[in-house]
């Protein structure tokens, strides 16, 4: 989640009247949400009316199927820069992944 959802959860209550984040008392932070430790991430969209995926929430590794097809490819460009008298790296990787639990997959 990004840290402005992150502030507007800060305030939100369970059913029974029970925060959802409790600070650490090693720390004083809000590190976890509901005892999972959570991830600060700015590319996710700020909590909203109409925004989709502000927050994923799971293990990943369990509902998630990663793979990797082939080598890290990397292919040294000498002629593309060669007027600059420099030389460039290209770096190719074929990466993929696939949601492997049938449940919902979206808060």
């Amino acid at each position: 989640m990004s840290s402005k959802t992150l502030g507007f959860l800060l305030g939100v209550k369970d059913g029974f009247g029970r925060p959802l984040f409790i600070p650490n008392p090693s720390s004083g932070a809000f590190d976890s949400l509901l005892g999972h430790g959570i991830v600060l991430n700015q590319s996710q969209p700020a909590i909203a009316a109409s925004a989709v995926g502000t927050v994923l929430f799971g293990d990943f590794q369990q509902g998630y199927l990663f793979r990797q097809v082939g080598d890290l490819e990397i292919v040294r460009m000498d002629e593309r820069y060669a007027d600059l008298r420099s030389r460039g790296l290209h770096r190719l990787a074929r990466l993929g992944s696939i949601s492997m639990d049938a449940g919902p997959t979206r808060l």
